[in-house]
């Protein structure tokens, strides 16, 4: 029980230096590397057993989100989705969804092109949750226009099949989402 206390204990500590970090950063530049290096390994602590630890994370976190409302600031996206991919624990997952769809906007075009490719490549091990599914087909829906793409059966497009890399999986799982797309139904307006 000593040795439990102790490691919660720890990680308190740990969670509570990060969040000093951050609260002591007063340019957004200096945030910004704060985050590049603290994001994902604080939204990893959300795994804990303990819940002490886990209400800390996210107290921080809303910390966070007062202090990233102003677009200029970047976050890690490709960490993020690295994390986001690696992890099981839908916690993790969930708030690294939160800051990829957020630090994704704030990213120039040619980044957010780079983004799409790892988004793409295993998109089908997302997990079995339909929302996050949703969120993640939404955030392809958002790049995808970035891409530009060569004409069909050119060389370019065989390379593009290939810098892709999806798996069979990854397709079927692009065509499914793709059709409740072109199946949606917009609801009516009710007018008086």
């Amino acid at each position: 029980m000593a040795e439990t206390n102790s490691a919660e204990a720890r990680e308190l500590s740990l969670i509570s230096k990060v969040e000093l970090r951050i609260a002591l950063a007063d340019t957004d530049e200096k945030l910004e590397s704060l985050l590049g290096t603290y994001l994902p390994p604080l939204l990893l602590k959300l795994g804990a057993d303990s819940h002490a630890v886990r209400s800390k994370v996210i107290s921080v976190c809303q910390h966070i989100n007062t202090r990233v409302k102003a677009p200029a600031i970047k976050l890690p996206v490709s960490a993020l989705l690295k994390q986001f991919k690696e992890q099981k624990t839908q916690l993790i997952r969930h708030f690294d969804l939160i800051y990829l769809q957020q630090g994704i906007d704030r990213l120039g075009s040619d980044a957010r092109v780079e983004i799409l490719v790892p988004l793409l490549q295993g998109i089908s091990e997302i997990g079995t949750s339909a929302n996050q599914g949703a969120v993640v087909f939404n955030l392809v829906l958002r790049l995808l226009p970035l891409l530009k793409l060569p004409p069909k059966g050119s060389e370019d497009d065989v390379k593009l099949k290939t810098r892709l890399g999806l798996s069979d999986h990854d397709s079927s799982f692009l065509s499914h989402w793709f059709s409740k797309l072109l199946l949606l139904t917009p609801a009516e307006k009710n007018t008086p």
